[in-house]
């Protein structure tokens, strides 16, 4: 913008009008203006992100009192722990004597919209237990969240974020096993001996049956002519 600036002043104080000069002046009024709309526009849009950074750190901060005001009112139950039935009983629990118990301090206009409306989220056994905005713009914060808000990163729209309280749901113990009724009579008792098994005696073997009587070898030929001439000399004595 300042060298445009030093171009116009030498254009118009030293540079005559007349002739090829004055398209040169005009085309520096055209820059300048130019430069001028550029930086004009660029500090409207950063005035625009800053307006609506501060507006979604509002909507941060009320949701955050709401959603402590629904967990107060949720905690203080008399009885069975129950959500609040209206956004106005966070003002004045009626559960309590008149003024005795508060929960929120105004109902907060929204941020976005500058007005007190607000969506809400039902809980399942009846109540509110959450809120959110109604404006349809778009999330200009996408990342650095408080941990308690974590799940909003990423959320393309504001009325993504919710603002709701839900209670820890503590894990129920199973149930005992009940003993067996009978138990003396199941159990065994302590004087008495443990019962044993009897084992059977090993069968005794069976006796081997008797062995054949070997057959006489069978004379050879020589032997056989011995006994001949033996029973020829018997038969000479006789």
């Amino acid at each position: 913008m300042r060298a445009a600036l030093i171009s116009l002043t030498y254009a118009t104080t030293i540079l005559p009008a007349p002739g090829r000069q004055r398209g040169f002046v005009y085309m520096a009024l055209v820059v300048f203006f130019g430069v001028l709309a550029v930086f004009a526009a660029s500090a409207m849009i950063t005035g625009a992100i800053l307006q609506r950074n501060n507006a979604e750190n509002e909507l941060l901060f009320v949701g955050t009192e709401f959603r402590n005001a629904i967990k107060s009112y949720y905690e203080s139950s008399p009885g069975v722990p129950q959500y609040p039935p209206r956004l106005e009983d966070l003002l004045a629990d009626p559960r309590f004597p008149a003024g005795a118990k508060r929960h929120l301090r105004q109902i907060y206009p929204d941020p976005l919209t500058g007005r007190p409306d607000w969506g809400t989220v039902a809980a399942p056994g009846g109540g509110i237990m959450g809120v959110y905005s109604l404006s349809p713009a778009k999330a200009v914060k996408m990342f650095g969240f408080p941990p308690e808000f974590k799940n909003f990163e990423g959320k393309g729209r504001i009325s993504e974020w919710i603002f709701s309280y839900v209670p820890l749901v503590l894990p129920i113990a199973p149930a005992p096993v009940a003993a067996p009724a009978d138990t003396a009579a199941a159990a065994p008792a302590a004087d008495a001996p443990p019962a044993t098994t009897p084992v059977a005696a090993p069968a005794a073997p069976l006796p081997a049956p008797p062995a054949a009587p070997a057959s006489p070898p069978s004379p050879s030929p020589e032997e056989q002519a011995a006994l001949k001439k033996l029973e020829e000399l018997l038969k000479q004595v006789q």
